[in-house]
């Protein structure tokens, strides 16, 4: 992962480097928006939320935290983003109409 983020870095200054990273990401983003699209596509509410763009946020926020997490091993734990996700849980079954957290 941290050859990916080097080149995601050298990116911001090639325009040749920014097109082969981002058609090499596309896959990801696929994967991701497939999968969230398995959830999504049972909600009543699916059908309102962008996949592809959440698709995008997870990919991104993967990579983030994927880099912030060489910068700093202590600051993240692994824990406390599970825990902030059980916070976050209830408003995603709301969002998706499912009662009670039955998954």
């Amino acid at each position: 992962m941290a050859a990916v983020q080097e080149l995601i870095a050298g990116a911001s200054s090639s325009r040749g480097l920014r097109t082969e990273i981002s058609r090499r990401i596309d896959p990801w983003i696929e994967l991701a928006e497939a999968q969230i699209s398995r959830f999504f596509d049972r909600s009543p509410s699916g059908a309102l939320l962008p996949v592809h763009s959440i698709a995008q946020l997870v990919v991104a926020m993967y990579v983030g935290l994927e880099t912030i997490a060489h910068l700093d091993r202590e600051r993240l734990k692994v824990e406390d983003l599970f825990g902030a996700g059980m916070l976050l849980a209830p408003a995603i079954d709301d969002l998706l109409g499912k009662e009670d957290g039955k998954r």
